[in-house]
């Protein structure tokens, strides 16, 4: 049986008005009874008032369905309406009476709606609804579960941690204030909140920080759409003061820590720095570089962490981690030790060798052997570019100047007052081993006092002698088979020497293409030779002349030293035999 009017009628929908599709009322049906409760909400204090809507009602069927002789179907289609006008939350829901409104409810939260079990006859419902009265809401409208919160952490490296976490759920408003979905108000609450400040609170145990060396160093949120709810968390770091000569400077912290290694097993003390500049989240790569610390500023930290003064201004090692770009972080990692050679050389590689000096008492010849080490301080690939370059402009060289130097102040000063063979510039044996992957340069030189020629290596010769001899003659006798006589014809044979000059050139000293140049002074020493032991020779002949000696393309550079020979033979009258 329908109702046909209602002095008292409730409407829900987006809308009042009967005529628009967005309005539900119970048309045809008994007025549901309202009942209102209502309880304070506090965080702290109060924050809002959550008001309970319970509508109590009876359908019964209010459209009569033709040909049924129960009302089954048209309770059924009243309860499909009840279920549709109130299937979408945070609508209003208005109290009229003789068509006026009398009480709204802004936003209101569809809780729950039960039917009891009937299929005909009278069937009762329950809707359970809720809403928060913008008037009754003392903290932020659209907002619940509001948190915000600072802790702070005493990192014991002359920095703090704080970290702003801040929270809240929020709810769909539908109200006179404006309308807004639940994730949009918790958003907007959390975000007009972040960010800290040291008069919002700041521990007594604390102190020397302030909002200007305030760094971000991290920022996370955690966002849920579904439950409403939105956090973020801001994690800080702030320098307390400055650390010895450095000072507190906004966009970064900086975070030093030195630990010193010495003991009975080490030649030195050792100090290692590690530096690291942790910039805010928003400070540019550029204004982050330009603060990293320089070498001189970690060797005031390494010393004030020894105490002592003695240690190499020149970093053992140094390594640089440049995270700038994308995790705002530089860290520079120095070790420093009590080995002041560089500093006292001045230089920051130098040629560590030891000479070993010998000499053969049967030949009478020393040997001078250098074996050495180019050292230096850095990376290896660093290492390698100076030691390489110290080889080539400083040590390859020098080489002759070290071995003479020892072998002067021992051999030939003190053994032989001064009267011994001095030294071949030229070295007899040379090695050097570069290895670019270990950064190290090895070098071994060996230098001896025997004969030499400038600009020879090696330089040697030997004279063969075939003596002049008596010529005899054997003739057969006349009278009897197998008898010979040997008779002096009064002659003597040529004498014959020969001479065999060799030796290694040295490519430094003869640059040109042609061989003729270190041949000219191979020949010029055998001529030599020749005047000296052959000056009275009588019908002085030359036999035979050959050399020996490579074509060296000059320009290839490959080629360093090479071996060369001349052979001479002569003969000459020697009126006296050799057995005279």
């Amino acid at each position: 049986m329908a109702v046909t009017e209602h002095t008292v009628d409730i409407r829900y929908g987006s809308s009042f008005s009967k005529t628009d599709p967005g309005c539900f009322f119970f048309s045809g049906m008994p007025t549901p009874y309202l009942s209102r409760s209502v309880e304070n909400v506090f965080y702290g204090s109060k924050w809002c008032q959550l008001t309970n809507l319970t509508l109590e009602g009876r359908i019964i069927g209010s459209e009569p369905v033709a040909g049924e002789n129960l009302n089954t179907i048209s309770i059924l289609n009243d309860r499909k309406k009840i279920l549709s006008g109130f299937s979408q939350s945070f609508q209003k829901l208005g109290v009229f009476e003789d068509n006026t409104l009398r009480k709204q409810f802004f936003g209101c939260i569809v809780k729950d709606l039960n039917f009891s079990p009937a299929n005909y006859g009278a069937q009762d419902y329950t809707i359970s609804l809720e809403y928060y009265d913008d008037d009754e809401f003392l903290g932020t409208f659209g907002v619940l579960d509001p948190s915000d919160s600072v802790a702070f952490n005493d990192n014991q490296d002359g920095t703090v941690g704080i970290t702003h976490t801040v929270s809240a759920k929020g709810f769909t408003t539908n109200a006179s204030v404006g309308a807004e979905q639940a994730i949009v108000n918790a958003k907007n609450f959390v975000e007009n909140r972040t960010g800290y400040n040291i008069a919002r609170v700041a521990p007594n145990f604390i102190n020397g920080i302030s909002d200007s060396n305030l760094v971000i160093t991290n920022i996370s949120k955690d966002i849920n759409r579904i439950d409403g709810t939105y956090g973020c968390t801001v994690d800080y770091a702030v320098q307390t003061g400055a650390i010895g000569e450095i000072p507190i400077s906004a966009g970064h912290v900086s975070i030093i820590d030195a630990s010193v290694n010495s003991g009975v097993d080490s030649d030195y003390v050792e100090v290692a720095v590690n530096y690291s500049l942790q910039g805010d989240k928003y400070a540019t790569a550029s204004s982050l570089r330009a603060s990293q610390p320089t070498t001189g500023t970690l060797f005031k930290i390494a010393t004030g962490a020894a105490g002592i003064e003695n240690l190499s201004s020149i970093p053992l090692a140094l390594s640089v981690d440049d995270l700038a770009d994308t995790e705002k972080t530089i860290k520079v990692n120095a070790s420093y030790d009590s080995n002041t050679i560089y500093d006292f050389l001045g230089t920051g590689v130098f040629f560590d060798f030891n000479v070993d000096v010998s000499t053969d008492d049967i030949t009478d010849q020393a040997t001078v052997s250098i074996n050495g080490e180019i050292r230096a301080r850095g990376n290896n690939r660093e290492q390698f570019n100076l030691k390489s370059g110290y080889y080539h402009d400083v040590v390859s060289g020098n080489l002759f100047n070290y071995a003479e130097e020892i072998y002067t102040g021992i051999n030939y000063n003190k053994l032989y007052s001064h009267t011994g063979w001095r030294l071949n510039p030229e070295a007899s044996s040379l090695s050097v081993k570069m290895d670019e992957i270990a950064g190290t340069v090895t070098c071994n030189a060996s230098f001896d006092n025997a004969d030499y020629i400038d600009t020879y290596k090696t330089f040697s010769y030997k004279v063969d002698t075939v003596p002049a001899l008596n010529k005899y003659s054997a003739k057969a006798s006349c009278n009897q088979n197998g008898l010979y006589g040997i008779f002096n014809i009064n002659a003597n044979s040529r004498e014959k020497v020969s001479f065999n000059v060799s030796s290694k050139a040295n490519m430094n000293y003869y640059s040109d293409a042609s061989t003729q140049l270190f041949l000219t002074g191979m020949h010029n020493y055998a001529n030599t030779l020749r005047n000296t032991l052959l000056a009275n020779a009588e019908d002085l002949v030359i036999q035979s002349e050959s050399s020996n000696a490579p074509r060296i393309n000059f320009g290839g550079g490959t080629q360093q030293d090479f071996d060369s020979s001349i052979s001479q033979s002569y003969t000459f009258v020697n009126n006296t035999s050799f057995y005279q």
